[in-house]
C-alpha cells in the first residue's frame, strides 16, 4: 500500500523549469534516498510533498491519518525553551494522563474502574518509556549532557541535532530528512544509520552521506530536469544500474540516429526525379518515429589538483603544552610532511576550536619550514561577500572577466551564476567556490572542517579523488566515514580532553573504535561505580557541587551579555542613520559576542567535567 505518491509533478520559477513530469510512490517501510546535483529541486520537492510550496502541474497524495515527519536544513524553535522542554513537548498528552493518575490516586476507592482505565491507556500510548526513549536519542546524538540548556544559546549544530532528535521522537508514518547527517559528529551520525536501520516506518531521505546510502535504503530516487528514476538496493548497486542503463540508452539512441541519417540522406538524395514517391514516403517514416532524446548523464568537467604548491620542511605542524580551556589538553603532538590527519571526536570535544588555533598560529603551536595553511571552515565566509563572483577573483587574485569566467566555469558556475552576489549563494556554490580559492591559494597545508556539508555525491567524488592525490599535508574533520577511510593515513582521536594518535592500521582502528566505543565508556562506568568506595564517592559529591555553582554563576553571566547584546541591538535600530554610532555598537557587540564565545568554552569543559 502507498503512503505517498505523486504524479506529473511539474515547478517552474518563472520560464527556469526546476523539474517535470516526476512520478513515484513511497510505500509502508519503504526507506529511499532522494538524490541528484545541487540545485535540481530536492528540497523543493519535499516543501511540495509537505504542501509548503504548490506545483504548476500534478498532484501529491498522502494516505489518510498518515503522519508526516519533517527535518530541513534549518531548524527554529522558541528561544526561552530547553531540550529536555522541547523533547517532552511531544508527550504533553502522557503529562496530562499522568496529572489525571496522581490526582484519582488521592482518592482510588471511589474512582477504581476509571483509575485503572487511565493506567492501561497510560501504558499502551508509552507513558512508561518516552522517558527512557528521550534519553536514548539524547544520547545517541550527544545532547544528553546538555540537556536543560536554552534553546537560544545552542550551536547552530546543536539547534540541527535537537530537531533531528524531535522528529525521532514523534510516531510518524513517514520521515523526510533533509540532510540529517550535516551537524553530526562521526559516532552521532553511526548511531543514527543504526537507529534508521531499525525505524518502523517510511523513511525520504537527502544526503550525500555514503554510509547512510549503503547501510539504510533499500532504494534510490535519482531525480533531474526531466524524470525521476528509481532504481532498487543501495547506494552501490545504484551506481551500477544507472551505468548499465547509460550505456543501454547511449547504444539505442546512436542505432536509431544512424537509421534516421539513413533515411534522411535518402529523401535528399531522392526528393526530386523517379524515386520521389519513395522519398516522400520515407519523409512519412522520418515523421512517425518517436525520436529518441540523446541521454545526459550529468558531470561536474572538473579535476581538483591541490598540488601547486611550494614543498615544505618535514615538520609541518608542532604543538607543545597546549590547553584549549580545559576542554583539550596537548602536551606534545606532532604532524609531518604527507600526514594526512582524521581528527576525530564527540561534538563539542574541541576539534573545530583546534583547527581555528592552529590557523591562527596560538601560543604553544609552531608551523614548519615555509608552510603554507588553507583552512576549509564550516561556516564559510569571504573577505567581500556583497560583490559578483566575478568581481572577488578580480578583487583577490587580479583577473580579469575571461580568465574569472573561464575558471567559474571549470567550477561549474554558469554565466549567470558569474555575476551572483557571494552572499547569494547555496551551501553547494559556497563550498566550490572555497574549493576554487583554496586551488589558487595553493596551501601545503589544509585544515578541513566538514568539507563534505553541503557538496553532491559527484563533486563530493571529485573533492575525495583531489584530496587522495594530494601531495600535501592536511587535518580533516568530517562525519563521513567513508571519506575518511579513502583519505587519511593516521588517526588523532579525543578521548577524555587527550589526543590519542593512531598510525597503522587505520580502516581498521575507525571501525573498531566506532563499534566498541559506547560499549566501552558504559562497561568502564558500570565497573567504576561498583569499585568506588563511600569517600570517594563523597570527594565527587563535593567536587561536584563546586563545579556546579561555577557553570551556575557561568551561565548567569552568559544571560547577562545577551541581554546587553540584545540593548545594543536596540540602539542600533533607533540608530539607523548614523554611522559612527553605529560603528560604535558594531564593535561592542563584537567584544561582548567574543565573550561569550570563551564563557560558552569554559562552561562546556565545566559540563563535560561534571559529566
Amino acid at each position: 500500500m502507498a503512503l505517498l505518491t505523486t504524479s506529473n509533478l511539474s515547478k517552474f520559477y518563472g520560464s527556469k523549469k526546476v523539474f517535470e513530469k516526476l512520478s513515484f510512490s513511497i510505500s509502508k517501510n519503504q526507506k529511499v534516498a532522494l538524490i541528484g546535483r545541487n540545485g535540481i529541486g530536492k528540497t523543493t520537492l519535499f516543501k511540495i510533498i509537505l504542501g509548503k510550496l504548490k506545483p504548476d502541474r500534478g498532484s501529491v497524495h498522502v494516505a489518510r491519518d498518515a503522519k508526516i515527519g519533517y527535518l530541513p536544513q534549518k531548524i527554529v524553535y522558541e528561544g526561552q525553551k530547553t531540550i529536555i522542554q522541547i523533547m517532552e513537548n511531544n508527550f504533553t498528552h502522557l503529562k496530562k494522563i499522568h496529572k489525571e493518575i496522581i490526582k484519582i490516586s488521592q482518592n482510588i476507592k471511589d474512582n477504581e474502574d476509571k483509575y485503572q482505565k487511565l493506567i492501561e491507556e497510560y501504558e499502551r500510548k508509552g507513558g512508561y518509556e518516552y522517558e527512557t526513549k528521550i534519553k536514548k536519542i539524547l544520547t545517541g546524538l550527544n545532547l544528553y549532557e546538555i540537556k536543560n540548556r536554552k534553546f537560544k544559546y545552542l550551536s547552530g549544530g546543536e539547534k540541527m541535532r535537537v530537531g533531528l532528535a524531535q522528529i525521532l521522537l514523534n510516531k510518524n508514518d513517514i520521515l523526510l530528512l533533509d540532510e540529517p547527517t550535516n551537524h553530526l559528529d562521526l559516532f552521532s551520525s553511526i548511531w543514527l544509520v543504526n537507529y534508521l536501520k531499525g525505524y518502523q516506518g517510511a523513511l525520504v531521505i537527502i544526503t550525500h552521506d555514503r554510509y547512510v546510502l549503503n547501510n539504510v535504503v533499500d532504494g534510490i530516487l535519482d531525480l533531474s530536469e526531466d524524470n525521476i528514476k528509481y532504481y532498487r538496493g543501495n547506494y552501490k548497486n545504484y551506481k551500477k544500474q544507472r551505468a548499465m542503463d547509460f550505456k543501454t540508452k547511449k547504444k539505442e539512441y546512436e542505432k536509431q540516429q544512424k537509421k534516421l541519417e539513413k533515411l534522411k540522406s535518402y529523401v535528399r538524395k531522392y526528393k526530386e526525379g523517379n524515386r520521389s514517391t519513395m522519398a516522400k514516403s520515407r519523409e512519412k517514416m522520418i515523421k512517425r518515429i518517436d525520436v529518441i532524446d540523446k541521454p545526459d548523464l550529468f558531470e561536474y568537467n572538473i579535476n581538483l589538483n591541490f598540488n601547486n604548491f611550494e614543498r615544505p620542511g618535514k615538520e609541518i605542524l608542532n604543538i607543545d603544552n597546549f590547553n584549549i580551556n580545559g576542554l583539550l589538553e596537548i602536551s606534545e603532538l606532532t604532524a609531518y610532511r604527507n600526514d594526512k590527519i582524521a581528527l576525530i571526536g564527540k561534538n563539542g570535544s574541541g576539534k573545530t576550536t583546534l583547527l581555528r588555533n592552529i590557523f591562527e598560529e596560538s601560543d604553544n603551536i609552531d608551523l614548519g619550514y615555509k608552510v603554507e595553511q588553507g583552512f576549509f571552515q564550516q561556516n564559510l565566509k569571504f573577505e567581500k561577500e556583497n560583490i559578483p563572483l566575478m568581481d572577488y577573483l578580480n578583487y583577490k587574485y587580479y583577473m580579469d572577466e575571461p580568465e574569472a569566467r573561464e575558471i567559474l566555469g571549470y567550477f561549474n558556475f554558469s554565466q549567470d551564476s558569474a555575476l551572483k552576489l557571494i552572499n547569494n549563494l547555496s551551501g553547494g556554490e559556497r563550498a566550490r567556490l572555497r574549493f576554487l580559492t583554496l586551488i589558487e591559494d595553493s596551501p601545503n597545508f589544509l585544515l578541513l572542517d566538514e568539507p563534505t556539508n553541503h557538496l553532491d555525491l559527484k563533486f563530493l567524488e571529485i573533492l575525495e579523488n583531489g584530496l587522495k592525490n594530494y601531495n600535501g599535508s592536511l587535518i580533516i574533520v568530517s562525519h563521513d566515514i567513508i571519506f575518511l577511510k579513502n583519505i587519511v593515513n593516521k588517526l588523532w582521536i579525543i578521548n577524555d580532553n587527550k589526543i590519542i594518535e593512531y598510525k597503522y592500521d587505520i580502516n581498521q582502528k575507525l571501525n573498531e573504535y566506532m563499534i566498541s566505543r559506547n560499549n566501552i565508556s558504559q562497561e568502564e562506568k558500570i565497573k567504576n561505580e561498583k569499585n568506588s568506595s563511600y569517600e570517594k564517592e563523597k570527594k565527587k559529591r563535593n567536587k561536584r557541587k563546586i563545579l556546579l555553582r561555577k557553570a551556575k554563576k557561568i551561565e548567569n553571566e552568559i544571560k547577562n551579555i545577551y541581554r546587553e547584546i540584545e540593548s545594543i541591538e536596540e540602539k542600533m535600530k533607533k540608530e539607523g542613520e548614523n554611522p559612527d554610532k553605529l560603528h560604535d555598537y558594531f564593535k561592542e557587540k563584537e567584544k561582548l559576542n567574543e565573550k561569550v564565545e570563551k564563557k560558552l568554552i569554559k562552561l562546556e569543559s565545566l559540563k563535560s567535567k561534571l559529566n
